[in-house]
């Protein structure tokens, strides 16, 4: 066991305060700006700290909209991961297969790619991606 001594302790005090100053500056560079749900819905973007609440989702309507499915907790079995900036979703709806991938490109701005596929030729269902602004923040 190592005892410290007072001119140990400011010394050790002071190694604390850098290490954790320099911990939450990696930190605040390493964290996205875009707020992306597991199961592939957007519901911010940060924009100088402050996030602009919205909320996308992925949806499959059937070919005489008499059924619109959407992305969202527990309705599919997603698949996520993270490669440095981007945020990688994979999931289905239906007989759509998609990959969404979300890309922190400059502050307050984001880059979205989906790509679609189906493991059927004779169903009319399509894709769609949604995007639902909250009243309280965007009315007019």
């Amino acid at each position: 066991m190592k005892y410290f001594y007072l001119y140990d302790r400011k010394r050790y005090a002071s190694r604390v305060l850098i290490s954790g100053s320099l911990i939450l500056a990696l930190m605040a560079t390493s964290f996205g700006q875009t707020e992306l749900q597991p199961w592939g819905n957007i519901i911010a973007i940060r924009v100088n700290g402050q996030p602009m609440s919205f909320e996308s989702s992925l949806r499959v309507v059937n070919g005489d909209w008499s059924s619109i499915r959407a992305t969202g907790r527990e309705r599919q079995r997603p698949k996520y991961a993270r490669e440095g900036n981007r945020q990688i979703v994979t999931t289905a709806i239906g007989h759509i297969h998609f990959t969404q991938t979300v890309e922190d490109s400059r502050k307050g701005e984001a880059k979205i790619t989906i790509q679609a596929s189906s493991d059927t030729t004779g169903d009319t269902e399509m894709g769609y991606f949604s995007i639902s602004l909250p009243e309280e923040y965007y009315v007019n």
